[in-house]
């Protein structure tokens, strides 16, 4: 299991970001924190433009939701 990730941001010229987008062994993976608990699409412009442009296969969003489901 690897101990260190290497990791940066992502943002555009139109100031569409990603809070993190991590490198690791299984490809980039984008990384989107947001505080409230709902989340509107409009927020995600950049999660999204990053999958598309980099070819990725997902991404995660970490926020405030209080329902888990395991």
């Amino acid at each position: 299991m690897a101990t260190q990730l290497e990791f940066s941001y992502y943002r555009t010229l139109d100031k569409s970001e990603v809070d993190f987008i991590l490198d690791t062994a299984f490809g980039l993976i984008p990384v989107e924190i947001k505080l409230s608990s709902e989340i509107k699409q409009q927020a995600l412009i950049g999660m999204k433009t990053f999958i598309s442009d980099m070819n990725c296969s997902y991404g995660i969003i970490i926020n405030r939701r209080t329902k888990y489901r395991c």
